[in-house]
């Protein structure tokens, strides 16, 4: 709270709440860069002021993307990336290391019905 205090110190209470809401891990990443911690205030602050407090509170922005992150920290930032499909320096290539069947499949390399359908897939021990 004091390090948003230092740079936002007249913040209306709804603004700085919603900030310390945040992903601790991206508030902090946030706070690195002061412009990236800016753009993040006055995206709050323009919800707020038109849409109110109340709104302000299930207001979502999305997390930062690995490309907004390199961007921020600069050239040579490296990292695995998300995804698997992250394009850049550091993405895991190749083979996974296990076999899907093997972990939880049909047990002939394929999916069994529940996960072709998206379904959960119950646990049993045995």
């Amino acid at each position: 709270k004091d390090r948003i205090h230092e740079h936002y110190p007249q913040l209306p209470g709804e603004v700085m709440d919603k900030m310390l809401a945040m992903d601790a891990g991206e508030l902090d990443l946030l706070l690195q860069y002061p412009q990236a911690v800016k753009g993040q205030v006055e995206e709050y602050l323009e919800v707020f002021r038109e849409k109110g407090g109340k709104y302000l509170e299930t207001y979502r922005t999305p997390t930062l993307t690995w490309e907004e992150v390199k961007a921020m920290k600069g050239a040579g930032t490296v990292g695995l990336g998300t995804g698997f499909d992250a394009p850049g320096e550091g993405h895991l290539a190749g083979e996974r290391s296990t076999d899907h069947a093997l972990v939880g499949g049909g047990g002939d390399g394929g999916l069994t019905d529940a996960e072709r359908l998206g379904l959960p897939a119950p646990t049993s021990l045995p």
